[in-house]
């Protein structure tokens, strides 16, 4: 994992209701971002259904790791700012 110590960061991610309903159904397996640097394959995500008004909705989220970051450094595609990462299920 690049130098990294065994221990896995956890980065939460607000999606909005309809996305977080194709993660669960593994339908979505990832998500542009705006860019932190400590996106690290093999880290975790925690996913849940989020909204601009209510902000968080429930109490439900959904845990995957990271498989992969593409930055806009990889090619065109990306806005500036911003990555990709692809997610699954954890090991």
């Amino acid at each position: 994992m690049r130098g990294r110590s065994v221990m896995r960061l956890i980065h939460e991610i607000g999606v909005r209701p309809h996305e977080f309903e194709a993660v669960s159904r593994r339908q979505k397996t990832s998500e542009v971002c705006i860019d932190a640097p400590s996106y690290q394959v093999g880290d975790l995500v925690e996913l849940y259904p989020w909204n601009k008004t209510m902000g968080r909705i429930g109490d439900h989220s959904i845990i995957r790791e990271i498989t992969f970051v593409r930055t806009e450094d990889d090619g065109p595609g990306l806005m500036p700012g911003h990555v990709m990462i692809c997610f699954g299920e954890p090991s």
